[in-house]
């Protein structure tokens, strides 16, 4: 049960559009009409387990900031009703760190003047 509650948490949890990609400098960019799903696990245990412990995060992108956020917010309430459908307990489930940020233009183009002093922000980035 809780094997089935951490998949479907982590497909919901994969927005649909723009997430993050990465460019020859490792710094995250927006990559139109493409998502990454990045899971790792790692466990073992002699023992039945009474509890367990699961994190996950939201990361959206958006035009604006308030576009941004409401993205993040219907994927993090698709995965917390996931989570309750398959019979996590309201009590158990948290959020956290909620956070949102812009997006700049590719420092690597060639930039006039100005634009080398302050990149121009090309979009918004919220994660939870």
């Amino acid at each position: 049960m809780i094997r089935k509650a951490l998949f479907t948490a982590a497909l919901l949890l994969t927005p649909p559009h723009a997430v993050l990609a990465h460019d020859s400098g490792n710094q995250p960019q927006v990559a139109p009409n493409s998502t990454i799903l990045n899971i790792s696990a790692s466990g073992k245990s002699s023992q039945k387990p009474d509890l367990a412990q699961f994190s996950a995060g939201v990361a959206t992108t958006g035009k604006t900031a308030r576009e941004a956020l409401s993205a993040n917010s219907a994927a993090m309430n698709r995965a917390i009703r996931a989570l309750r459908a398959s019979g996590i307990a309201e009590r158990d489930i948290q959020t956290s760190n909620l956070s949102i940020e812009p997006v700049y233009a590719n420092r690597n183009r060639q930039l006039n003047e100005l634009e080398q002093q302050v990149p121009p922000i090309i979009g918004y980035r919220a994660n939870n």
